[in-house]
């Protein structure tokens, strides 16, 4: 699998996919999320990508998370103060491209955004926040 299909006549590769992901994680939703990361799914990620890498390459939390959601398993996220309901904060793939295509319904083409560099951490924020709660909650 090269690419995913969010909508019928869009596509992402796994590249825009770990874009995203990577603008997420490193500072789109930490100001509302922290990615649980002791999962078993996450842990057999993680060997999954340490596995297909050079001995001492780094292995960075975007690579990890694609490898979840492309195993069709979750990745779970609490609520970084601690006051939310978090039971059911998950991420999986047909939830990433649900938030795709809302997200392509309030804000403009992602393809685009990701194209053209303006894809930034608010957008991530908004794309994640769409995916997992199907609108924008946080910000």
């Amino acid at each position: 699998m090269n690419k995913i299909s969010y909508v019928t006549e869009k596509e992402l590769t796994l590249d825009d996919m770990d874009d995203i992901l990577v603008t997420a994680l490193e500072g789109g939703i930490d100001y509302w999320a922290v990615l649980d990361n002791t999962t078993p799914e996450w842990k057999k990620a993680r060997e999954q990508v340490k596995a297909r890498k050079e001995t001492g390459d780094p292995v960075f939390l975007s690579e990890v998370a694609l490898q979840v959601l492309l195993n069709g398993d979750s990745i779970k996220f609490e609520d970084a103060e601690g006051e939310e309901d978090d039971s059911d904060w998950t991420l999986d793939l047909e939830k990433f491209k649900m938030g795709c295509r809302l997200y392509e319904k309030e804000r403009g083409s992602l393809t685009q955004a990701l194209e053209d560099c303006s894809f930034d951490a608010v957008e991530a924020d908004c794309l994640i926040q769409y995916a997992v709660f199907g609108e924008v909650v946080f910000g």
